[in-house]
């Protein structure tokens, strides 16, 4: 948990825990297919998954089976709106996403790639 100075309602500092801001992945995944122009047809080519950051409490990791240019992608993202927090730092290319037998994403390999 992050320590914050804060102001209570007779504005005096105090310092207050809370959670790191949450970051909706799934969210994020269908604003970056927005920003390339590609339907979510319900292929998976993409996954964003986190990883520890010291600074931001998570570091966003973009999974893909395409190339992507992060900067033009950053660039699209931030055009439409996003929040920088929600813009995945890192892209990662592989040969396929994993996924379960089940055909469910398999959100620990994915983590595991991602940490690299």
């Amino acid at each position: 948990m992050q320590r914050d100075l804060a102001l209570d309602d007779a504005e005096r500092p105090e310092l207050v825990e809370r959670e790191p801001p949450w970051v909706p992945h799934g969210t994020v995944e269908s604003r970056i297919h927005a920003a390339l122009g590609d339907s979510d047809d319900g292929t998976t080519w993409l996954v964003v998954t986190g990883i520890p950051d010291e600074a931001k409490g998570e570091a966003l990791v973009l999974l893909t089976t395409r190339e992507v240019d992060l900067p033009a992608l950053r660039k699209k993202l931030l055009e439409a709106g996003t929040p920088a927090l929600w813009i995945p730092k890192i892209v990662r290319v592989v040969e396929r996403i994993p996924v379960l037998a089940t055909g469910k994403l398999d959100l620990r390999a994915c983590q595991e790639i991602a940490r690299g």
